[in-house]
């Protein structure tokens, strides 16, 4: 149960990570920052959907 735990907090802390930080830290605009975006929100919604 708390291996379950600590890897959906990690696959949320990666996908938010994708979504606010590497944009910005890598200085990513238009289209490959809207992907990267996409690719957080997925991962954080997998994460989520992992519990149902």
């Amino acid at each position: 149960m708390i291996d379950a735990l600590i890897h959906t907090a990690v696959r949320i802390l990666i996908g938010w990570l994708l979504i606010d930080r590497v944009p910005a830290w890598l200085n990513i605009r238009g289209i490959v920052a809207t992907i990267l975006k996409v690719i957080g929100v997925l991962i954080i919604i997998s994460a989520l959907l992992y519990w149902i």
